[in-house]
């Protein structure tokens, strides 16, 4: 730590007046104490995760119109889920984007940004659960579509010819299949990887920003057309009462996504609300639809007095058809609910419930059965400052109202620090 802290401090020195430098860190880690399930190998468990090793520069010049941006970040793995597999540690990762603003009116940037351009999802994405997702006390999957209990696992035969059977495949729905979660950010449910290029906003007048990425980089010689078809075209109105984002992203589905956003309010606010509308177009099966989804989500944060709050998000897909098979995919929906209760200024409780439902007509897939699951998660949070110590339970069920249906449960703790 000493070496690296002398290193910062002389590129900072390097540097000189020409740009200031920010450095700042994270650390996010987690234990298991014991986890087990009610189905088959019912043994008790442990596990553990260093899930975040995160080192952030900043760089900006006197005049502002010159900086860059980097993240440095690795990991172990695969975490704290139960049924997720033994230790591994996982190579660095760089991130980054240079970016130049000439005047008021126009910024640009190359490179890359994971938390992603022109996010529009307010509340309902990793601000949810905040460190209690990384410390992965709480199970954050519901935005990103790792882990969480509103995705289930079909076990399939590998091949994708109907005479045969159909194959292993993740199925369900996420906060970010309504709401726009930028681009360069990594979508990791009906998705691809994230995107690198050129990313550009242009600003009128003060309200209205006219935003743009192009994947350059990441579809680096690829035919022009796929290129420029894979764009994100957006427009901001960020107004008194609120912002309203309109967005086409070329790279979701299969043939784009738009989405609509309205949200008001911001994280420290008594009342924040964030609506989100959008229509995926897939024209072949590869991320397990055919023809036109559509997803609507609501997120609402309420702060009921200075020590009581509520955070819930509700989102629902529905329309295309499932897989190889001319069959109507299943209406879906999830509710997470998270009211909090500050006991004094270092000690929060939480209570995290939420249900998900898969309804279907699809014989073949659990025997016609529709999957009903749900979750129920207490935890509290130990703070000081821009550190956190967690302590939960985690209680939820997977495939429920099928004959493949599981109860799990987990006992895990977490430290969370920001530096």
């Amino acid at each position: 730590m000493k070496r690296l802290i002398a290193v910062a401090a002389a590129l900072t020195l390097a540097a000189g007046s020409a740009f200031a430098v920010d450095f700042t860190g994270q650390i996010h880690s987690g234990v298991t104490l014991m986890h087990g399930n009610d189905g088959p190998g019912d043994d008790i468990y442990a596990g553990g995760h260093m899930g975040r090793f995160r080192l952030q520069t900043a760089a900006e010049n006197e005049e502002g119109t010159f900086g860059a941006w980097l993240r440095i970040q690795g990991g172990t793995g695969p975490g704290v889920e139960p049924n997720a597999g033994g230790f591994s540690a996982y190579e660095l990762g760089v991130t980054g984007h240079t970016w130049w603003r000439p005047s008021e009116m126009f910024w640009m940037a190359i490179g890359t940004h994971p938390d992603g351009f022109f996010n529009a999802e307010g509340g309902t994405g990793w601000q949810f659960y905040r460190s209690a997702g990384d410390a992965r006390v709480a199970n954050a999957g519901n935005f990103n579509g790792v882990g969480g209990y509103a995705q289930f696992s079909i076990p399939g035969t590998g091949d994708p010819d109907p005479d045969y059977g159909f194959p292993d495949a993740t199925f369900g729905i996420r906060t970010r299949d309504a709401f726009f979660s930028g681009f360069g950010c990594a979508n990791r449910l009906h998705a691809g990887a994230a995107e690198w290029g050129l990313a550009f906003t242009i600003s009128p007048i003060d309200i209205l920003n006219l935003n743009f990425g192009i994947p350059f980089i990441s579809r680096a010689n690829e035919p022009f057309g796929d290129v420029f078809g894979a764009l994100t075209a957006q427009l901001e109105l960020n107004l008194d009462f609120g912002r309203i984002v309109i967005t086409y992203d070329g790279h979701r589905a299969t043939d784009g996504a738009i989405f609509a956003y309205f949200g008001m309010g911001g994280a420290d606010d008594d009342l924040r609300l964030d609506i989100g509308l959008s229509a995926h177009l897939y024209d072949n099966h590869e991320s397990g639809f055919d023809g036109l989804r559509m997803y609507a989500g609501l997120g609402l944060g309420l702060g009921i007095s200075d020590d009581i709050g509520l955070r819930t998000r509700l989102v629902a897909g529905f329309g295309g058809e499932a897989w190889e098979f001319d069959e109507d995919a299943p209406f879906s929906v999830f509710l997470d609910l998270l009211p909090f209760f500050r006991v004094n200024d270092n000690l929060t409780a939480f209570v995290s419930l939420g249900m998900a439902l898969h309804a279907h007509d699809i014989d073949y897939l659990f025997g016609g059965d529709n999957v009903f699951d749900f979750h129920i998660n207490p935890y509290l949070e130990i703070s000081s400052g821009p550190a956190s110590f967690f302590a939960g339970f985690r209680l939820w069920s997977e495939r429920g109202g099928t004959d493949d249906s599981v109860m799990r449960w987990a006992v895990p703790i977490g430290i969370t620090i920001n530096f």
